[in-house]
């Protein structure tokens, strides 16, 4: 069985690594500056003309030993599961692939890449689609630590990735995440139990959540909060074209996000710009910085217990280019927009 494994991998790497070199504009990939250069689909995603092939496997896949090579060109219609260290390969795990999650619609929270094994170290993705097949309120595109996603494309997940490793024993740990020159856009919303979310709407974080670790970053990407007009059940949600998604980028609690950095990003058109959630167990520390921020109800929202915490600087309205400042939820001041607290719960999508 691990024989045919490792075919199936030469073969299919081979096929891909053909097909993606005859797609072009793979210089213009590398010589990407994240932050300085506006990710567009000629820059991420799977490249024009790469054909690609499709992967055997009808059930989850675990990778649970170093592939012999990468997976290129290669369209996974399962869900994929990586749970051994593939640092060792020296490039990109997965190469302008299609990850699509199984048909099977989930009943419970998971990715179409699953990155939370204690095992797991040295994931690195490029020039890929996370698109489900089969999109639910359970289904985000990457979940778990030691990942680094590169100018890949998020569509129709509710939140792009989360950030968090359960497996470290102690809150104070390096995550090992980054998502550089990413594209997020046309999250799936949909109406949720108020056991999930007291207010019935799913919290569609579109690029994504980092939920614990030091050092995650975020640097670069474009997110658009519009959701999708085919995908989910938005309009039992929030009818009409005013619908927007709750954040680009949340910092959340599941344990502390120290350090985070959220970096010259364009983001638009959500609730919240970048929010940093208020819950106890959060220290929260990090900096927002040089983002372009269009069309928020608040661009950037941090806990009052986060002003000293986190370096707010350089960030601009991205359609008039003024400065942008935080504002704060539940008391406090800001030297910049003020205090932010009763209308929290008010503010529509």
């Amino acid at each position: 069985m691990r024989d045919l494994r490792q075919l199936d991998r030469l073969l299919t790497g081979a096929i891909g690594r053909l097909t993606v070199a005859s797609g072009g504009g793979r210089a213009a990939r590398l010589a990407m500056v994240y932050g300085v250069d506006k990710p567009h689909d000629g820059l991420a995603g799977i490249p024009a003309g790469t054909a690609m092939v499709d992967h055997p496997n009808v059930t989850t896949l675990f990778i649970d030993e170093v592939p012999a090579r990468p997976f290129v060109g290669v369209r996974f219609n399962v869900r994929v599961v990586v749970r051994c260290d593939v640092s060792s390969l020296g490039q990109p795990l997965f190469q302008a692939c299609e990850l699509r999650g199984s048909a099977t619609a989930p009943t419970s929270d998971q990715a179409l890449l699953d990155c939370t094994h204690a095992l797991c170290k040295g994931v690195e993705v490029e020039d890929s689609l996370f698109r489900p097949q089969t999109p639910t309120m359970f289904t985000s595109g990457v979940l778990g630590h030691d990942f680094v996603i590169r100018r890949s494309v998020f569509e129709h997940c509710v939140d792009g990735f989360s950030s968090y490793n359960t497996n470290a024993g102690t809150t104070d740990y390096d995550v090992r995440v980054q998502v550089l020159g990413c594209i997020a856009r046309l999250a799936a919303m949909w109406k949720v139990p108020t056991t999930r979310h007291a207010d019935g709407v799913s919290h569609n974080d579109v690029l994504g959540q980092l939920q614990g670790g030091k050092g995650a970053v975020v640097r670069g990407c474009l997110v658009d909060g519009t959701p999708s007009s085919t995908v989910g059940d938005q309009d039992a949600v929030t009818p009409g074209a005013g619908r927007r998604c709750l954040s680009a980028v949340l910092i959340s609690s599941l344990h502390p996000a120290d350090g985070a950095v959220i970096d010259r990003n364009w983001l638009s058109n959500t609730k919240f710009g970048v929010e940093a959630d208020g819950a106890a167990d959060l220290t929260g520390t990090g900096t927002v910085t040089g983002n372009r921020l269009t069309n928020h109800v608040v661009p950037i929202n941090l806990d009052a217990t986060q002003r000293a915490g986190f370096t707010v600087s350089a960030n601009v309205d991205g359609a008039t280019g003024a400065a942008i400042g935080a504002t704060y939820q539940g008391g406090g001041t800001s030297t910049t927009n003020g205090t932010y607290g009763a209308t929290y719960g008010t503010l529509t999508y």
